[in-house]
């Protein structure tokens, strides 16, 4: 049985990491900035405030910016080359499919909302 040093392996793999990490903090950035004016949207006390523009904002540019973030990770993933511009390249090329998802899923978000409040008043309720 033939021995492998295990050293170059290692360098290797931490070339590889280091290589890629700025890629991942660029796309979680990037993605993080776009997701974070839900959460200040959303918060209690801000419904009647003028952060509700950025919940609109957000959530037109959210799907788009997921299905970028996506799309430079697989590149990563598959060894391609990938540039800042690329981000952009997916966010416009997958704009629409990313918007018909979101879509959905905030259509099934907003059923859960109003099943949950329909049936907590159903309890409250005595018969």
């Amino acid at each position: 049985m033939k021995k492998v040093p295990i050293w170059p392996i290692i360098k290797g793999a931490f070339i590889d990491i280091y290589d890629n990490l700025g890629w991942v903090l660029f796309i979680s950035a990037l993605w993080f900035g776009f997701a974070v004016p839900v959460v200040f949207a959303v918060l209690p006390g801000n419904l009647h405030t003028p952060l509700r523009v950025l919940l609109g904002i957000s959530v037109i540019f959210l799907g788009p910016a997921t299905a970028g973030a996506y799309y430079l990770a697989n590149r990563l993933i598959k060894r391609e080359s990938v540039e800042w511009r690329d981000y952009f390249y997916a966010f416009k090329k997958f704009f629409w499919r990313a918007e018909a998802l979101i879509l959905i899923y905030i259509l099934a978000i907003i059923i859960v909302v109003v099943d949950f409040m329909f049936y907590s008043q159903i309890q409250n309720m005595v018969i």
